[in-house]
């Protein structure tokens, strides 16, 4: 979300809620789906895709032996 606004919480639509800035809407069932894609098209969120880690990393860098 980018800023709050009121929305649905259920799929009939007969109780809502403010969704809050910096929230991530969950997209498990189909009006969830539906409601974040509403909440795009009114400019209200942003949709983020490719949030998983990186499959690489940096190995430790090993102590130093000491002569």
């Amino acid at each position: 979300m980018i800023y709050s606004v009121v929305g649905q919480t259920n799929s009939a639509g007969t109780k809502t809620r403010k969704y809050m800035a910096g929230e991530t809407l969950p997209t498990d069932k189909p009006w969830e789906k539906a409601l974040a894609k509403e909440m795009v098209a009114r400019g209200a969120a942003i949709e983020v895709q490719g949030n998983a880690g990186p499959e690489e990393t940096k190995a430790k860098p090993r102590a130093k032996k000491k002569a």
